[in-house]
């Protein structure tokens, strides 16, 4: 104590089994940030800088909840126009092609989630695998008679792909292997997902009209990109977030231009109504003059 030193105090010493314990306790706090970067239940040590939350109400809670409602209003919303082809029985303009697609991603997420412990990606991506199967079902049963030799085909053989190559990607050697090539597929799934409402998107821009377009399943689609993009961040699932940041800006796009089409274009025909109602007006005051002096001059 003559330099300021503390006093050493031998019986204050740490032991060997404080050390143990000190360790063990090490130990188990790295697992718990690791298991915390992998389970959607709440925001790990390391996303929150440093700062440890609350197991009450929690950012990655509240937006995997909110992501997964979006999703449900997606997966729900073309349920009215299946009641309306199962009753017409017929296709009309509907497209078999953008649900096959939804099929395929989901299918591809589901497995994903699972490799990953992600329950939140697995649950909302087999209910929506399970409701587009009957979707494509619907579609198939009801197909225009004309096309109808060629749409199931296509449909059974596609789906049968779909399971074949996911059983495939399941008998690879290697765990990161076979997650890398899930995310891949469902990617590539994911991107033509949201190019195939191009093609209508073209016919609206020339036709300037929005019908047979899907506009229900693009809205929620743009809405539950914007959540679940949010939620593959802040579980820093990259695999993840690319493809829902591609699904906010082509739904975005897509969503701008019916909106653009539907305002302008909407009031056209009501324009054209009353021109063509103010001509009648005034083809039947012409007529009647003219009969008025017809009449006129037989008198006299």
């Amino acid at each position: 104590t003559v330099l300021g030193l503390p006093h050493f105090d031998a019986s204050r010493a740490p032991t060997t089994m404080d050390l143990s314990n000190h360790l063990s306790f090490t130990e188990a706090f790295l697992d718990v940030l690791k298991r915390s970067d992998s389970e959607p239940s709440g925001v790990s040590f390391l996303q929150t800088g440093g700062v440890v939350t609350s197991p009450g109400l929690q950012p990655l809670a509240v937006v995997s909840a909110c992501a997964t409602v979006a999703s449900c209003f997606m997966i729900f919303s073309p349920l009215a126009s299946m009641f309306g082809i199962a009753r017409a029985r017929k296709l009309g303009k509907e497209s078999p092609l953008p649900y096959f697609m939804l099929f395929a991603q989901a299918f591809f997420w589901v497995f994903y989630g699972t490799l990953t412990g992600r329950p939140g990606i697995v649950h909302v991506n087999m209910l929506c695998s399970v409701m587009v199967t009957g979707y494509l079902f619907i579609l198939g049963v009801n197909a225009n008679p004309e096309d109808a030799h060629v749409v199931r085909p296509l449909l059974l053989a596609g789906i049968l792909a779909i399971v074949g190559t996911a059983a495939c990607v399941l008998c690879l050697p290697r765990h990161h292997l076979r997650v890398s090539v899930f995310a891949r597929l469902a990617l590539v799934f994911n991107i033509l997902l949201y190019v195939a409402p191009c093609v209508q998107v073209v016919d609206v821009i020339r036709f300037k009209t929005i019908d047979g377009f899907p506009v229900a399943l693009t809205s929620a689609s743009f809405v539950s990109s914007m959540l679940w993009a949010q939620y593959a961040w802040l579980v820093g699932s990259m695999d993840y977030l690319l493809p829902n940041v591609l699904g906010v800006i082509f739904n975005g796009c897509q969503l701008g231009i019916i909106i653009y089409i539907s305002v302008k274009f909407a009031e056209k025909p009501a324009a054209e109504e009353t021109d063509c109602v103010t001509l009648s007006k005034k083809q039947a005051q012409l007529r009647a003059e003219q009969n008025y002096g017809t009449g006129g001059t037989g008198e006299a």
